[in-house]
């Protein structure tokens, strides 16, 4: 538990660790994961269909 706490704390209280977050939580929201999913799944089913 005391780890955890530490760990907490670290991570709520160190600013360039907060900008790291920031930065790494603005990638994750713009790579727009479920879209490029269904893209890729439209591509195989295209691709399956044209081969059959």
């Amino acid at each position: 538990a005391k780890e955890l706490a530490a760990a907490i704390e670290k991570v709520t209280g160190d600013r360039a660790m907060k900008h790291k977050v920031e930065n790494v939580g603005q990638a994750i929201r713009a790579e727009n994961g479920v879209g490029e999913a269904l893209k890729a799944f439209n591509r195989y089913v295209t691709q399956y269909a044209e081969a059959v």
